[in-house]
Parts: structure tokens; C-alpha cells; sequence
């Protein structure tokens, strides 16, 4: 959640040939299996603190986020695996990721009312994601908030989630903080 513009490598190959903004994001990109060397680059300089070995599994997809701040020297690599099951011409499915880094435990809501108080997925720290959850097809508001008994923190309307889709709601941006970085859901299709 900062101005600065970032590029990923894997294994020395640039993966991004136009720099990312914050929330921006790619498809899915071929990356043979095996363990990788993943790092970050911004201004043509690798980020600090941002190598990492990620082991990627044959057959298998992933969504990797890039999350915390380059003026921090506090990036890091939310790494989840995509598994596409369990949805059908009547479901969709959903996972939450926190990738808020001043964030507390966050819960959040999927509702197609304003007043529903059930959190969906519950307590999710930063860097964590839940697992994915069925959903019937709608338009949803999600609401985010740390507990039921504390005021929402960000709400998003009107996502949009289709039968035999699967999706990824992440949070981005800062808590506490206002414009193009405030605290607020975002809606990724996985497939």
C-alpha cells in the first residue's frame, strides 16, 4: 500500500514485464516445478528482505500475493495453493486472504442484507487465508470488521459471485487509513 511499483523473478526470469501497482495483479504464468527463487524489484533494485524459495508442485496452481511495504523493508509472500473443487451449476466457492499488513485478525461477512451478523470466515490474521467455502450465486455485500461485537472497518458491495466460479476476497490497503490505500475488500476470480 504505497506508491512504489513492483516487478517479481522467478529464478532470474522477470515474470511481470510491466511493473505492478498496488492491487494490480497477472493471470496465471507458467513456472516449471520444483523449488524456485522468487524475489521482488522496484526501481530496478531487489526489495529487501523480498528472496524467498517457494516450492511450486507439478499439476498443481497458485496465487501468490506480495504483500507489506517497501519503504518498511517488510514485504512478504502470502503463497496459496488453488483448489479447484466442489463447485457445480449451483455453487460457487471462496476464500479470504488478510493481506492488510497493519491489520489485526480480521473476520468478514458475506451478506445479501445489511444487517447479517454471521461471519463467514472468521479471525483470519495477516499473511493467512482461509480455506475455500461454498456459495450459492448472488450479489453480496461483505462487510469486514475484527470481531461481531466491534464496527465494521470496510464494507464492499455488490460482488458479483457466479455458479462453478471460484474466487479469492483479499484485503488490501491499511487500517486506519483513508483514498486509494484504505482498508477494503477486493474480488479475484481463480478460474
Amino acid at each position: 500500500p504505497e506508491s512504489a511499483t513492483i516487478s517479481v523473478s522467478v529464478n532470474d526470469t522477470l515474470k511481470t514485464p510491466q511493473p505492478l501497482t498496488f492491487t494490480q495483479s497477472t493471470g496465471y504464468l507458467n513456472i516449471g516445478a520444483g523449488n524456485k527463487e522468487v524475489r521482488t524489484i522496484s526501481n530496478r533494485t531487489t526489495a529487501t528482505n523480498s528472496n524467498i524459495n517457494l516450492l511450486f508442485k507439478n499439476g498443481k496452481n497458485y496465487t501468490v500475493f506480495v504483500a507489506g511495504k517497501i519503504s518498511k523493508d517488510s514485504l512478504i509472500y502470502i503463497t496459496l495453493e488453488d483448489n479447484f473443487v466442489g463447485v457445480n451449476d449451483t455453487t460457487a466457492r471462496v476464500r479470504f486472504v488478510n493481506a492488510s499488513p497493519n491489520s489485526t485478525n480480521l473476520e468478514a461477512v458475506f451478506s445479501t442484507i445489511l444487517n447479517d451478523s454471521t461471519a463467514n470466515f472468521a479471525s483470519t490474521p495477516y499473511r493467512s487465508s482461509t480455506i475455500y467455502q461454498a456459495f450459492r450465486p448472488g450479489n453480496y455485500n461483505i462487510r469486514v470488521r475484527t470481531s461481531r461485537a466491534t464496527p465494521n472497518l470496510a464494507v464492499g458491495a455488490n460482488f458479483n459471485i457466479v455458479a462453478n466460479k471460484h474466487y479469492t476476497i483479499w484485503m488490501k490497503g491499511l487500517s486506519n487509513e483513508t483514498g486509494a490505500y484504505a482498508l477494503s475488500p477486493v474480488l479475484l476470480t481463480d478460474n
